[in-house]
């Protein structure tokens, strides 16, 4: 980790424990209902996009193929 990835890292840290909190808080106040006035193609659209970014961002490390890092939605063809 060089001196200039720092922020990046302590704000990914930072938005991390937001969203536990965030859970956290949902869950405490079982908020869970909600995802029930969701439609169904909008669950299955947010799972599916979830798991293609786990295995696009995992598959070439499974793999050992050495990738170079890119950042942005333009990036994606660049990972398949």
């Amino acid at each position: 980790m060089s001196c200039h990835d720092r922020p990046f890292y302590v704000s990914l840290a930072y938005t991390s424990v937001l969203f536990v909190y965030a859970q956290l808080t949902f869950g405490i106040l079982r908020l869970g209902f909600v995802t029930t006035y969701m439609s169904e193609p909008l669950i299955q659209a947010f799972t599916i996009g979830a798991a293609i970014v786990v295995v696009t961002t995992q598959t070439p490390a499974m793999l050992g193929l050495p990738i170079q890092s890119t950042a942005g939605i333009g990036s994606l063809p660049l990972v398949l």
